[in-house]
């Protein structure tokens, strides 16, 4: 009975392993690729930092775990807006939400009061009830829509995917981030895809016609 017991013992070490390396070859990848994947992203979320709006990667791709068929994640935080529960000593810069989590709102959700703000993006954000402004869900994220549509910002996302992608080393879907990028926004002035991309291609033809030129000598 001892040996039934070491034998499936020593199965399920195997099966483990085994699992472990299958995943990191084929599915998660290696413990370097992980890291990274984690410090590009990092990276990317530092370089997209545009005022008070802050992007960053999350979910399974955050955590650097690059899983066939899964969605990309995105937190947008915005650091001129203060949601509290108790309040806070006032900052005439930040626009201040009340947590309002009393017996009328359902489990899990909570209604956001306005309690002041300078701002009158914020206002048309909110919907009033009464006496009461509250934030709006559906018109956040109407406004979330349009940042998302603006091709610009498409552009710099592609952009930036570019660097990535040439910093792993994948110089066909860098090349392809950069295209879609300067699809987007062709406008050198604008668009820094544009200038990168064809220092890449000339450098790759240099180096192309040096190695050439070499053969030939030989």
């Amino acid at each position: 009975m001892l040996t039934l017991f070491l034998i499936i013992d020593l199965i399920t070490k195997y099966l483990s392993t085994e699992l472990y390396e299958y995943m990191c070859q084929h599915i998660v990848g290696t413990e370097d690729r992980v890291k990274q994947i984690r410090l590009l992203n990092a990276l990317r979320d530092n370089l997209s930092i545009c005022g008070d709006r802050i992007c960053i990667t999350s979910g399974s791709f955050g955590e650097g775990l690059e899983m066939r068929g899964s969605d990309l994640d995105m937190m947008f935080v915005q650091r001129n807006i203060e949601v509290y529960d108790v309040k806070p000593r006032l900052n005439p810069n930040i626009s201040y939400l009340f947590m309002n989590t009393d017996y009328d709102v359902k489990p899990g959700f909570t209604q956001l009061t306005l309690e002041y703000s300078n701002n009158q993006t914020i206002f048309d954000k909110c919907v009033q009830f009464g006496d009461t402004l509250y934030l709006s869900s559906t018109l956040w994220k109407q406004r979330s829509m349009v940042h998302i549509g603006n091709s610009a910002i498409k552009a710099l996302a592609y952009n930036l995917l570019g660097i990535a992608f040439q910093l792993l080393g994948d110089t066909e879907a860098a090349r392809k981030a950069l295209s879609q990028s300067i699809e987007l926004l062709p406008q050198s002035s604008l668009n820094p895809a544009v200038q990168r991309l064809f220092a890449w291609i000339n450098c790759y033809f240099f180096i192309h016609l040096a190695d050439s030129q070499n053969t030939r000598s030989k």
